[in-house]
């Protein structure tokens, strides 16, 4: 059962498995739309979109590249972009109610593994290459890149008030970022 930052509750994991992969797939990442009851699932190569509301499933993005693979998703704060990380080390930010592509970000050298919003427009991404890259989707070049950790950033989240980045590592490290500061 999942319950959403609204208070609704449905019952999306059980849902989704018996509708979507009833020989035994697992789910490898999923993301939970705040308030709009969509939620995302990224099997292997493939997001699919769920919709709790009405209980239709449909298929977001794809990718084909050899060994690639979907490796992080994430919901913006008001659930209209999708953010997809891939093993290709890039970032797709999707439309969801149009279910189109808006923009595809580069920069990570590995996968990316992880994923978060600040708002609507800013987003961080964590890579394997150990780095963080922070993307004004309202500009046309990432805004910022931070080093610090030496293996795979497992985790990003922004404060509350959108002035601090938390980053986990493999280095067994936490970060804490000042947004307003240079890096």
């Amino acid at each position: 059962v999942v319950t959403t930052h609204c208070g609704e509750t449905c019952a999306a994991e059980s849902r989704w498995r018996a509708r979507q992969s009833p020989s035994g797939l697992t789910v490898c990442n999923f993301s939970f739309a705040h308030c709009t009851l969509r939620v995302s699932v990224a099997l292997a190569q493939i997001v699919y979109l769920w919709n709790a509301a009405s209980g239709s499933i449909s298929r977001l993005a794809r990718v084909d590249g050899p060994g690639d693979y979907i490796s992080s998703v994430r919901f913006s704060a008001d659930g209209k972009h999708l953010a997809i990380g891939t093993n290709s080390a890039k970032v797709m930010v999707y439309d969801v109610q149009a279910e189109t592509l808006v923009r595809t970000l580069e920069g990570h050298l590995h996968r990316v593994a992880s994923l978060a919003w600040n708002g609507n427009a800013q987003l961080s991404s964590g890579s394997r290459d150990a780095s963080v890259m922070n993307h004004d989707l309202r500009a046309s070049e990432c805004t910022s890149v931070l080093r610090g950790h030496t293996q795979e950033i497992c985790g990003l989240s922004w404060s509350s008030d959108g002035k601090l980045l938390a980053s986990g590592s493999n280095d067994n490290t936490l970060r804490i970022w000042d947004a307003a500061k240079p890096c």
